[in-house]
């Protein structure tokens, strides 16, 4: 570069000997060597200084000096002319040598302070990815955080079109972090829904997290009255399509009907139940709400209608009024 620099750092990080060449330009010459051999060592930094120097021009072939004609004599007092000067051969400049190591100069060369190159270190990467089935899902949140007492979150990711997110620290020095997932609602992870990763120096960890899709439950109560009605047929349908029956149950002993929605489903559902000979409908529908790993209750009461007695009381054949009646249980 313009400081006369350049740097050079390995891909891999081992133990190494190198030989650094440089070309001169023309006009330029090496003052020793122009080869040298470079010991690298991990984590360390080494440092060259090549030195160029003016090249001189080659020595000329010996030959005699060439006379000079004077001029022809003039009519006046001839002219003395000084013979040139006999021109001693210059020596050549030394060929540099076969690659030797560098050895220092009898005067220390100033130089600009070389580039503090320092090797990059290899870092530490996790690759998380997210299915669903096998299948990778997108748009999953994870959460990095550092495994201490108080969570602390470093990092929030996002997963790709394939499932997949990555996370590497700033720091090289090894850690130990957890990676949380947060699943989309209608899913629920297959195991934990955190792992903890331990982090190395140079290493990648791969990480996998299952999700699947939630069950939703619901069961329906019915009672008459306050008590419960077994054998009550309740139907489930589509909300709003009643011909769209998904499934029909019958009460047990306790009058409930359990209903397991497919998995994944987010349909709108209607229960109803039709009330038995000599019952009426207090609550016979309800919209139910399925949530996604959960169990929701609703209930449908029925009620049976009041009876009503009039007894007449005559003397003679007309009302007595004032009579004392009373009302039993027959046999009681």
């Amino acid at each position: 570069n313009s400081n006369g620099q350049c740097s050079f750092s390995p891909e891999n990080d081992s133990n190494e000997t190198y030989i650094a060449t440089v070309t001169p330009p023309p006009g330029l010459g090496c003052i020793s060597s122009c080869s040298f051999q470079i010991n690298m060592n991990q984590g360390q930094t080494t440092d060259i200084t090549i030195e160029l120097v003016t090249e001189p021009f080659k020595k000329p072939a010996a030959s005699a000096p060439t006379p000079v004609t004077s001029a022809p004599a003039p009519k006046h007092k001839p002219v003395a002319v000084a013979p040139i000067p006999k021109v001693e051969p210059v020596p050549e400049f030394p060929k540099p040598s076969a690659m030797s190591q560098a050895t220092p100069t009898e005067k220390p060369v100033t130089t600009a302070a070389p580039l503090q190159m320092v090797p990059p270190s290899p870092g530490a990467t996790c690759n998380i990815t997210v299915v669903v089935e096998g299948a990778p899902i997108s748009g999953v949140h994870v959460d990095i955080s550092v495994s201490v007492t108080v969570v602390q979150i470093v990092a929030s990711l996002t997963t790709n079109s394939n499932g997949q997110c990555s996370f590497s620290p700033e720091n090289y020095s090894n850690e130990t972090y957890i990676a949380a997932v947060t699943p989309p609602s209608g899913l629920g992870c297959k195991g934990s829904c955190s792992f903890q990763i331990d982090m190395h120096q140079g290493q990648t960890t791969d990480v996998t997290f299952a999700l699947v899709k939630v069950q939703r439950t619901v069961v329906v109560t019915v009672s008459v009255g306050e008590e419960p009605s077994p054998g009550k047929e309740v139907i489930i349908f589509v909300t709003g399509k009643p011909g769209e029956i998904i499934q029909t149950v019958t009460t047990d002993k306790n009058g409930n009907a359990t209903f397991v929605a497919s998995v994944g489903t987010d349909i709108s559902y209607t229960v109803t139940v039709t009330p038995s000979k000599g019952e009426n409908c207090k609550t016979c529908s309800a919209d139910m709400t399925l949530v996604p790993g959960e169990i929701v209750y609703y209930t449908l009461t029925l009620e049976q209608p009041s009876s009503t007695s009039v007894v007449t009381v005559t003397v003679d054949g007309k009302p007595s009024p004032g009579k004392e009646v009373i009302i039993f249980v027959t046999g009681k």
